[in-house]
């Protein structure tokens, strides 16, 4: 029976394997079978019965042995084929289903199944009807078909039902209710676990009741009961733990800690690490390698990213032995996340070109399913012709000695043919019209994610700009300490330097975030402002204020964004002035624009003679992230610069305008 894992990706990848491992059309695979077998096909008494024996041979050895079971099912095919028994027919092909799968022919499996199919029903054998339905079912989930595998598990189940076979009815019903749950319907697949759970608890199959209320539980979880289902999975976990399953009980942790993830991640590490150490226990490094996964993703939600880069690197290892495409796709992105986290921009968007590349991969994956899966409709149609062609070869030998008729049941042969060719190509425009929607989709996709690339781009341009803002704000604090050092004022250096490394945690705490509170920028800035005073005197007044409005709606604006155009008016226009030094600071809207004010009372940009390249470095700086970010949000922003005049004509001063791009 299948596991009760809560997660997408996972449960596709053991859906057809744990199918196939439950529907043997008599048996599970067993090597110990074998010399049984063998035993049987020295004492069987006719061609039919040789052939079953031969199958089953080969059925028994296709994982320990997979070319002597290729053998030993070619030979069983060659001689069911000339005694044309369909049921032995019927038996070898199912047989030669699962080798397919197993070396990965799934257009081979499927035709193989459909052919066999045909075979049982000839031969009446209802228990062999609904073993071969059931593989088909499992080859449907494979290739995504979820409503012709729901429709296949519904006709097992009654198929099963009619011949009072508890165990795989039970089995039929888990499967059905497991395909509710992935529609979303979990009151009704909660209604099909309870009544395999019954089923199973009749029959003393205890394992599987622990994987039904497993399941039960994972429905409550879905739907928003935690109180229910983590009493579902004690329930569960008490079963395994009497079983000493480990997988049983790891899977309960693994459940377990997604329940607690949203909302106590602490106590989620604590199941998750359990889990690991079960999956540990029995050797299994595909699960642990996703139990890692949850884990990094809980710790970089916790922020700490420390324990999450070990966690990604542990699972990192097992990706070499488990060697799977969707794993590594999901590493990828929690790499880039990480490093985006940590302020690695170059890594991020490294490990992210790698996750698209996987993910691009993955939809080559989907399109050449399809495209597999209407190879395989198409061999089946072929099958079928072939089997015709053969039926009516057999039927004019047959008549040739018994009836006068022969030409006319040729004639019928050869329009059937005809038909059947008419069909065919018919058939075959229709496949072409459906992989030309394929194709629009896949391109449709293609066109999605470059507009997402470089949406991302310019996010990462702007992070450029604002680390090369960092380092000349830094250079500017510095030299205003080493002047007050030249000028032997070593008590305010000293209490200069102290508030720079105070304001200096602030920017690099800024400087990671696209955007802050405009409360958190106006403390922001009042803490600069204030640092400066110590270098220019107690003539030095400001005033940092904002529109009611705007602070109550916790409004948002870019970080680092004002300070280096209060910088430039404190440093070139105020410093310079003899006398009382007034900065005016506010923040309000403009024609529905958030804008900022900085207006000084200096000596103006005519009196003004700057380092070379000073001033217009943090400008140019501030400007290029105004235009980027305004191109982002499609919004209007800039500034402006306005030299105040007094009523004489000379310079009072300097007004900029900043409209942010909020």
């Amino acid at each position: 029976m299948l596991n009760g894992r809560l997660f997408p990706m996972r449960l596709t990848t053991s859906v057809v394997v744990s199918m196939l491992f439950m529907v043997s059309p008599f048996h599970a695979q067993d090597q110990s079978q074998v010399a049984m077998r063998r035993q049987e096909l020295a004492q069987a008494k006719d061609d039919t019965a040789r052939a079953i024996a031969m199958s089953e041979i080969g059925f028994n050895l296709i994982y320990a042995l997979p070319d002597s079971a290729r053998s030993y099912l070619q030979q069983a095919m060659d001689l069911a084929e000339r005694i044309r028994s369909p049921k032995a027919l019927a038996t070898t092909q199912a047989n030669m289903a699962w080798y397919a799968t197993k070396t990965g022919d799934d257009v081979g499996s499927v035709a193989l199944c459909r052919s066999a199919l045909g075979f049982a029903q000839q031969a009446k054998d209802k228990r062999l009807i609904a073993t071969i339905v059931s593989i088909q079912a499992a080859l449907a989930e494979q290739h995504g078909d979820v409503a012709t595998a729901l429709s296949l598990h519904r006709t097992v189940l009654q198929q099963w039902e009619s011949l009072g076979e508890d165990a795989p009815a039970a089995s039929a019903l888990y499967n059905i209710g497991r395909l509710y749950v992935e529609m979303g319907e979990y009151a009704r697949a909660r209604d099909l676990f309870t009544q395999a759970l019954e089923v199973q608890t009749r029959i003393g199959n205890t394992n599987s009741q622990g994987n039904c209320l497993l399941m039960i539980g994972n429905t409550w979880k879905r739907e928003g009961d935690p109180a229910k289902a983590m009493e579902l999975y004690d329930r569960a976990f008490a079963i395994f733990q009497g079983l000493v399953n480990q997988r049983g009980m790891g899977l309960v942790e693994e459940n377990r800690g997604a329940l607690h993830a949203p909302f106590e991640p602490t106590r989620a590490l604590q199941h998750f690490e359990r889990a690991l150490d079960h999956y540990a226990a029995m050797g299994d490094a595909e699960d642990r390698g996703y139990i890692l996964i949850e884990m990094a993703k809980v710790l970089l939600t916790t922020g700490d990213l420390q324990k999450a880069e070990r966690a990604l690197n542990e699972g990192h290892l097992l990706l070499r032995e488990i060697g799977d495409t969707d794993l590594s796709m999901e590493y990828e992105l929690l790499w880039a996340e990480l490093y985006t986290k940590l302020g690695k921009s170059d890594q991020a968007l490294a490990h992210y070109r790698v996750h698209m590349a996987f993910k691009d991969s993955a939809r080559s994956t989907v399109a050449r399913n399809e495209l597999m899966r209407l190879r395989a409709e198409f061999e089946t149609e072929r099958a079928e012709k072939d089997n015709a062609l053969l039926r009516a070869k057999d039927l004019e030998t047959t008549e040739r000695l018994r009836a006068r008729n022969l030409q006319l049941y040729g004639s019928l042969a050869l329009a059937v043919l005809a038909l059947g060719a008419m069909i065919l190509v018919w058939r075959n425009l229709q496949q072409r019209r459906k992989h030309q929607v394929v194709l629009e989709g896949l391109n449709s996709e293609l066109y999605e994610q470059k507009a997402r690339i470089e949406e991302i781009n310019g996010l990462l341009r702007l992070k450029v700009l604002r680390t090369q803002m960092d380092p000349h704000f830094i250079h500017n604090c510095l030299n205003a300490i080493r002047a007050l050092s030249l000028k032997g004022e070593h008590e305010r250096a000293e209490e200069y330097l102290e508030g720079f490394a105070r304001i200096l945690r602030n920017v690099l705490e800024h400087s990671v975030r696209d955007r802050i509170a405009l409360d958190e920028e106006i403390a922001f800035l009042n803490d600069y402002v204030r640092l400066e005073q110590l270098r220019l005197g107690n003539d030095l007044t400001w005033s940092i204020t904002a529109d009611d409005a705007l602070l109550d709606e916790e409004l948002q604006v870019p970080s680092l964004l004002v300070q280096p155009f209060v910088e430039n008016a404190i440093w070139h226009g105020l410093a310079p002035k003899n006398g009382p030094k007034r900065l005016e600071v506010h923040f309000y809207t403009s024609g529905g624009v958030v804008t900022c004010r900085v207006q000084d009372n200096g000596v103006g940009r005519t009196e003004k003679a700057p380092t070379p390249g000073r001033t217009s470095l943090g400008l140019k700086l501030t400007g290029e992230r105004l235009e980027l970010l305004t191109e982002r949000m499609r919004s209007a922003g800039g500034f402006r610069v306005e030299d105040l005049k007094d009523e004489d004509g000379a310079p009072a001063g300097t007004l900029v305008e900043l409209r942010l791009a909020v």
